[in-house]
């Protein structure tokens, strides 16, 4: 598929996402339920990464207390991907509000981090 074709559908999908986002969520929710097991599998993934990318110097009550510390209506990201090499460390996380985290995905920056 030429990458034009592949950006329209992306476009496409995130305005069909914005209209129905109840309607995806329960039906994300629905699919998570009916699949444990590929829950569980998905869920093993990600904390594997994050232990392989967790550094050895790495503080352990920093990174909790930026989780806890967690603003409502805020996420907490990385601002480097963890899929792209970014390191679980306090040096490497953000708070975004929840729609610039979907919009940033998995881009590399994203050009949505701050200093």
């Amino acid at each position: 598929m030429p990458a034009k074709d592949l950006e329209s559908n992306r476009i496409a999908v995130r305005k069909w996402r914005a209209k129905n986002r109840e309607y995806d969520n329960s039906r994300m929710r629905k699919w998570a339920k009916d699949n444990p097991e590929k829950m569980r599998a998905t869920n093993a993934k990600r904390r594997a990464t994050i232990l392989r990318l967790t550094p050895s110097w790495y503080c352990d009550v920093t990174v909790k207390e930026i989780y806890a510390a967690c603003p409502e209506g805020m996420e907490v990201d990385h601002i480097q991907s963890l899929n792209k090499g970014g390191l679980h460390s306090h040096e490497n996380l953000q708070y975004l509000t929840i729609e610039e985290n979907r919009q940033k995905g998995n881009k590399e920056h994203g050009g949505l981090y701050y200093e």
